[in-house]
């Protein structure tokens, strides 16, 4: 919550620039020296004498313009000389970002102590960003003794206010459940009023909601909807997720070419979503448009930066170098690397053909070690999934050859008819497969 980049990259309140604007600066006066905020070009000698005749709103002009070198040369320390100056004539943007500059050690008159003070005195002075940095110190334990309440009650003051994120917040930690009882009822709730505030990640976390059916009614129009809102607003999660209802025809129709445009969209935003590795797929399969390039594909399995995204891309790594693709040759032991990453990494994929290679290198036991994880993770995540067919698909596999749990044909055959009845493809042709036998 409290960074320091997000600061630099936007340090002025649009409320307070336009106070300024509109009440403190003659727009015929001229100077030789303007600088242009928010689209209005000012004065620089009017912000300055305005400044060092006390007004707080113009002390944070100031200080931005040093911070970010705009208007003048750039001078951090005078710049955070006149945003404490600002803090301490009242204003409530200053004191919130003068706490956040505090907190990284950034200014050497200001510690973490007087973090906690700057952000006391904005918040009683009404400022939600303030509530809810408040709220994360005493949800962290940063600071400030941990405390959940007292978390929850500057959040709920903030959201209470009309505050977006605050919204989203309350949504986020109804939704986990990790700090506080988890109240699905209270989550929808909050991320509704902030999706309809139009705070893009409660668009796309309730879009989710509806994509997956999970406490509302399964609407994938509605998910589309809410995805595209955030993906519109610039959200990269809401740009792959719009992707990805374009893949595969939910609330949409079926468009490879379009899905890709959105994950790469979303990649060139962020490569901490999951679209570098659903890129990567793409190429690896030509599938968009594309031609198939196992080198391009190779590239942005190597791209991802999240975990569980990284993880996968090493499993689709160890595919390709077990069955040689492209110009890649065959080489188990180098796909057995690969698996293991994955696997180490969480992929149930990539524990799955680990076992799967550990089975034709005649080592039972890892090979049953590893099919026994798989199953049980795979038990795990579709529970939670609901509509992932490629979870599906995976879990009737091992069903169907008794891998990690015993051979049990009827299950398989109902896995792989829900995930048909989802619009799986390859299930589509297994049930058909298993149609056929009876």
């Amino acid at each position: 919550m409290l960074h320091i980049d997000h600061l630099l990259k936007k340090i002025l309140p649009l409320l307070i620039i336009l106070i300024a604007v509109i009440n403190l600066f003659p727009m015929e006066l001229k100077a030789q020296k303007e600088v242009t905020i928010f689209g209005r070009t000012l004065p620089v000698d009017m912000i300055r004498k305005k400044a060092e005749e006390g007004n707080a709103g113009a002390m944070m002009i100031l200080s931005a313009m040093y911070i970010r070198g705009n208007g003048v040369e750039k001078d951090s320390i005078e710049g955070y000389k006149w945003l404490e100056k600002s803090a301490k004539a009242g204003n409530s943007f200053a004191m919130n970002d003068l706490a956040i500059l505090a907190r990284h050690n950034k200014i050497p008159t200001q510690d973490s102590a007087k973090s906690v003070f700057w952000l006391l005195a904005a918040a009683d002075l009404g400022n939600t960003k303030a509530m809810i940095n408040l709220g994360t110190l005493y949800m962290k334990g940063k600071d400030l003794i941990k405390d959940s309440i007292e978390a929850m009650r500057w959040y709920n003051k903030a959201a209470e206010k009309g505050d977006p994120m605050a919204m989203q917040m309350l949504g986020f930690l109804y939704d986990n459940g990790k700090d506080i009882p988890k109240d699905t009822v209270l989550a929808i709730q909050w991320y509704t009023k902030a999706a309809d505030a139009g705070e893009s990640n409660a668009q796309n976390n309730l879009g989710l909601k509806y994509r997956k059916g999970r406490w509302v009614k399964r609407d994938y129009a509605a998910a589309m909807r809410l995805f595209k809102r955030s993906a519109d607003a610039g959200n990269p999660f809401g740009m792959q997720n719009v992707g990805t209802m374009y893949q595969y025809g939910k609330g949409v129709q079926q468009d490879d070419a379009n899905a890709l445009q959105w994950y790469l969209k979303s990649a060139a935003k962020s490569n901490k979503t999951s679209s570098p590795y659903f890129i990567g797929v793409f190429y690896e399969y030509g599938k968009g448009g594309l031609t198939p390039d196992i080198t391009e594909a190779i590239k942005w399995y190597q791209k991802a930066e999240t975990k569980d995204a990284l993880a996968a891309g090493m499993y689709r790594m160890g595919n390709i170098y077990e069955y040689g693709k492209g110009n890649i040759k065959a080489d188990t032991d180098q796909a057995m690397k690969y698996y293991q990453a994955a696997a180490d990494g969480g992929n149930i994929f990539g524990m799955y053909y680990l076992a799967h290679l550990y089975e034709i290198k005649q080592n039972k036991e890892q090979a049953e070690r590893w099919y026994q994880k798989a199953f049980d993770l795979f038990t795990k995540e579709i529970k939670r999934s609901i509509d992932d067919t490629e979870l599906m698909m995976g879990l009737a596999l091992m069903y169907e050859n008794g891998n990690g749990t015993e051979k049990n044909i009827q299950q398989a055959i109902n896995l792989y008819r829900q995930a048909a009845e989802l619009g799986d493809e390859d299930a589509k042709l297994k049930w058909k497969e298993f149609d056929q036998k009876k």
